[in-house]
């Protein structure tokens, strides 16, 4: 299986690298690109949005072509959810679609998979004392993190390279997860999402050459909400190479993606005690600090794929601690050490 897995990831890559090209072209033709300007967005040249679509085309045609659908139970009801928020990503991208109407092709997506896929968080599995949810209750907080982790995604996407490259590692890391412990269906998702980014990184890594835009985004953070949900839920109760039992599962998944999902929650709580709305535009996101710290697209990138591959590797070495203390760990790592680069970013704009 393990070749299949490999394929899939070769597979969606080629498709990605083929495809944007040709998006370019269109994107050339028809006008439609991200107009730079000198608040938020600093690239220099008209860049098109649309690298989603090729994401689309590699995630869905490899793991298409290596899954037999027959026996897809691991991720019931995917290729609909995904659809929808393809469908509204899209529509994001080309003509604007507002905020309500994009949370609620989340909300949809989400239902999916979690109501009628049976795709949710259970329990807290001992995070902060707390144990199993009520079922109503475990399906709306599932809901509610699948949105999340879809937004910040699309939240940390500021910089050429940042979240392909992110999304990439948070990929991979619960690919190879779910390779040792031979649940080859998650493991063949993961990879496809891994190859097409790496195909589309080909193509945003700095100077950009195209976004991957909302209809990217948020497909990386639907797909990587799906794989941490059952990164958690499989830890339950491994029987298959219970060597790799994560006992700290639901901390480590957040860790896999602790900085967009850090990085929003901190972004957030600061616009709120500034009675100001958590959606208020400001550069704030970690991906400014460093920016205006004088650091390159690409140094952006790197630094924080680095700091990301850290905190993972923290996380699986200290993998056997209660999920509590793992939390209190990548608060040092990632929030805190977030929280002095801002207050060190605005002590030198003071200078």
């Amino acid at each position: 299986m393990l070749y299949l897995v490999l394929s899939t990831f070769v597979v969606a890559f080629v498709i990605a690298v083929v495809v944007i090209p040709v998006i370019i072209r269109v994107a050339e033709l028809k006008h439609l690109f991200d107009e730079p300007d000198q608040d938020r967005k600093k690239h220099i040249h008209k860049t098109p949005t649309l690298g989603g679509v090729a994401i689309f085309a590699g995630l869905i045609i490899a793991f298409s072509a290596f899954k037999d659908y027959l026996s897809l139970t691991d991720v019931k009801y995917l290729i609909p959810a995904l659809i929808i928020i393809f469908f509204a990503g899209i529509k994001d991208d080309i003509l604007v679609l507002t905020p309500l109407k994009k949370f609620l092709a989340q909300f949809i997506s989400a239902f999916l998979i979690v109501f009628l896929g049976n795709i949710k968080i259970n329990s807290f599995y001992g995070m902060f004392s707390l144990q199993e949810m009520p079922a109503f209750a475990a399906v709306i907080f599932t809901i509610l993190v699948i949105v999340a982790i879809i937004n910040c995604y699309n939240l940390i996407d500021g910089v050429d390279g940042l979240a392909g490259s992110q999304g990439m590692l948070a990929a991979l890391t619960f690919g190879f997860w779910f390779v040792v412990t031979e649940h080859w269906s998650l493991a063949l998702l993961s990879f496809a999402l891994a190859g097409a980014l790496f195909g589309f990184l080909f193509y945003n890594w700095s100077p950009a050459k195209i976004f991957m835009g909302d209809t990217g985004a948020m497909l990386v953070g639907f797909i990587l909400s799906v794989l941490a949900i059952h990164f958690i839920e499989l830890n339950k109760a491994l029987t298959i190479k219970p060597e790799y039992w994560v006992h700290a599962s639901t901390s480590v998944a957040i860790g896999v993606m602790a900085i967009p999902l850090f990085d929003m929650l901190r972004v957030f709580g600061l616009r709120v005690l500034k009675k100001k709305s958590p959606f208020h535009p400001d550069r704030t996101h970690i991906h400014h600090l460093l920016i205006d710290l004088g650091f390159s697209h690409r140094q952006v990138s790197v630094t924080l794929l680095i700091w990301s591959a850290v905190v993972i590797a923290a996380c699986f070495q200290l993998k056997d601690i209660k999920s509590s203390y793992m939390l209190l760990v990548l608060i040092g790592m990632v929030f805190m050490p977030s929280m002095a680069l801002l207050r060190y970013r605005n002590s030198r704009l003071k200078t």
